[in-house]
């Protein structure tokens, strides 16, 4: 059975806190050559109009196989679209059933957010408190989040 999430399904089921967790172990599998996560490619369209990116990956232990598509167009804006558009495929490593489909966006900002605070958690100081963000988009919101969950910040910018 395809499982299909929207963004508020996947921000509601991939809290911040079990995406950092996740991510630490998807790094440490990296780091232990336990992933296999080829170059994204690239189509543009000859008009330039957009952009199509795939990245796919696989992770062992446990095993996850995935395919990431996202496609930028920048004139989405005039039509009151996101510019970046997407999907995440959820692949059986096994068997390569399509198990779900997800919503990059929210896959992408919590993600994304999460290797921040991950590394925030690593390589800050302890007692580091003062956090500055350029920028006002989703990608601020979820950094904002994402570090104050390993952080006890004093003052943001």
């Amino acid at each position: 059975m395809l499982l299909v999430l929207n963004r508020s399904e996947v921000e509601r089921l991939l809290p911040m806190s079990a995406c950092i967790a996740l991510m630490r172990e998807a790094l440490a599998a990296r780091a232990q050559g336990l992933t296999v996560q080829p170059s994204r490619s690239a189509v543009r369209l000859p008009d330039g109009s957009g952009t199509m990116f795939t990245m796919p990956a696989h992770v062992g232990a446990p095993a996850a196989l995935g395919l990431k598509v996202i496609s930028v167009f920048p004139r989405n804006r005039q039509r009151g679209l996101d510019s970046h558009q997407g999907a995440v495929l959820c692949v059986d490593p096994e068997t390569g059933e399509i198990q779900g489909l997800l919503e990059a966006g929210a896959v992408t900002a919590i993600r994304t957010a999460a290797v921040s605070a991950l590394a925030t958690d690593l390589l800050a100081n302890a007692d580091a408190g003062d956090l500055a963000i350029l920028g006002a988009g989703v990608q601020a919101r979820t950094h904002l989040e994402a570090i104050q969950s390993v952080r006890n910040l004093r003052r943001i910018r």
